[in-house]
């Protein structure tokens, strides 16, 4: 079989990603002039040849739970599989369409291109977003500028847990009781059961504020929130915007998501997945100030990384001897409570220069859509993106839960309330 080289069955999947075997995402983004087909090939099969057993280039094996690398030309038979050819009349919603609808199966990622949009999908055991950006980024812009694609992170570092965790609390044992006092996810207040069972499927809504409305943001931090971070901010109008058009969050609060990789040694790199999540309460959830405190309280607690070895310790032992996978299929059949509060999740990934360096060819008219499973039943997801001084904003959510009519109101009603000052 010319797919797999030197006779390698391929690495294991690390607990820390088969955890995450079961979840895709998928992101859109345009316009530029031309994501020509041909050039995605090329940038894909020459990332292939420079580095032929990274998990983007090989297949994955979900009986097996491992990645299987390819033989150069395997590789070049298979390639064809990782693109999904969009027309060049599709615009951003359209590719939005056809990626959602995809089916990956033993395909770590698929690629959009052949129209003025770009996007990927991917499965989360590929990796987080830091990892799926920066690859998406380098193979638009090799694509749309004619070059040769390089991989765009370095080699990554063995052991990344231990040695942040080593890093973190092997000189400062004084730090472990606040790490380890876990604190579980308060439970929500109404039932989430009520009216006739239904399959969950995925959607969502997305909208881009006014230019020049990151620096209103910070202008209005400046002035009435110093010190605090423009994520508190938006976390705060977002809060602010869902509970007034979906009600109030259940449980209160939402769910933010920390980058471990901040508890590093400095110059050491991840792939793969390496963020957290954890629900904060802030005692104002539509104060900046106080969900600054929460946040801050969250990260200087180093929480996040007790849960994220213990969460990677649970998958090992679920794995023993049963090295499947799971497999993202529809979610099993649910009984939503109605109308249904929302169980909130806030992201905000800042300025991606990578993406900002991109050739767009209508920066007014720019759209960026990042769609992720929520996380559960009620859940939604409100993933921020910053682009040439405006915000776009995605919410991932269940059509068959929320009005999809009540989740773009409250999007739109984000956008500009940002746009405003804060929201």
């Amino acid at each position: 079989m010319p797919w797999i080289t030197s006779r390698s069955p391929g690495r294991r999947v690390t607990a820390r990603d088969a955890a995450w075997s079961s979840v895709e995402f998928f992101r859109v983004l345009g316009p530029f002039p031309d994501v020509p087909v041909d050039a995605v090939r090329r940038s894909l099969i020459a990332l292939h040849a420079q580095r032929p057993t990274s998990r983007f280039v090989c297949r994955l094996d979900h009986r097996r739970g491992r990645w299987v690398p390819l033989s150069a030309t395997g590789f070049a038979q298979w390639v064809d599989r990782l693109i999904v050819p969009m027309g060049a009349g599709l615009d951003a919603d359209a590719c939005a369409r056809v990626l959602n609808a995809e089916v990956l199966e033993d395909r770590p990622m698929v690629l959009a291109a052949g129209g003025r949009f770009g996007g990927l999908r991917a499965s989360h055991s590929v990796g987080d977003a830091r990892v799926t950006d920066a690859l998406l980024a380098e193979v638009l812009a090799a694509a749309t500028t004619g070059r040769t694609a390089t991989y765009p992170v370095p080699r990554p570092d063995r052991l990344p847990w231990v040695r942040a965790f080593a890093h973190q609390f092997g000189g400062h044992p004084g730090r472990l009781p606040a790490a380890v006092r876990i604190r579980r996810p308060p439970p929500p207040a109404t039932s989430a059961a009520s009216g006739a069972g239904r399959h969950l499927t995925v959607a969502y809504a997305s909208a881009a504020s006014a230019p020049g409305t990151l620096t209103q943001v910070r202008k209005w931090r400046d002035e009435h929130a110093p010190g605090v971070a423009v994520s508190a901010v938006l976390f705060s109008a977002m809060y602010a915007t869902m509970r007034r058009n979906l009600g109030e969050p259940d449980p209160a609060g939402f769910v933010v998501l920390v980058d471990a990789r901040r508890y590093l040694p400095a110059g050491l790199t991840v792939e793969g997945n390496f963020v957290w999540g954890e629900h904060v309460r802030p005692t104002s959830p539509e104060d900046p100030a106080a969900v600054a405190a929460a946040v801050a309280e969250l990260v200087r607690s180093r929480r996040v990384l007790t849960m994220l070895g213990l969460h990677n310790l649970r998958s090992a032992l679920h794995r023993v001897g049963a090295p499947m996978l799971r497999t993202p299929g529809r979610s099993r059949a649910v009984t939503p409570a109605t109308p249904a509060r929302p169980h909130l999740t806030v992201t905000y990934l800042g300025r991606n220069d990578s993406f900002a360096a991109l050739p767009w060819s209508l920066h007014d008219q720019a759209r960026i859509i990042g769609v992720v499973s929520p996380s559960g039943p009620r859940g939604i997801t409100v993933a921020m993106d910053e682009l040439d001084d405006a915000l776009h904003i995605t919410a991932s959510y269940h059509p068959e839960v929320f009005d999809s009519r009540t989740v773009t109101a409250a999007v739109v009603d984000a956008a500009q309330a940002v746009a405003g000052g804060r929201g």
